[in-house]
């Protein structure tokens, strides 16, 4: 994937931004930012479906 300047942003990536826009969104609003559950794996935190449609 990537944004409009052309810069790669890999699964990986994505998958971290995501996991702390869910947590800073959390704390501070004290509800989730979205419904998805992440899986803890090897590299990280991740949304299992979102992975499978970006790898």
């Amino acid at each position: 994937m990537a944004n409009e300047s052309g810069s790669f942003i890999s699964n990986l990536k994505l998958q971290k931004l995501l996991y702390y826009a869910q947590a800073w969104y959390l704390a501070i609003n004290g509800q989730p930012l979205f419904d998805e559950d992440f899986e803890a794996w090897v590299h990280g935190s991740i949304i299992p479906d979102l992975y499978q449609k970006h790898k």
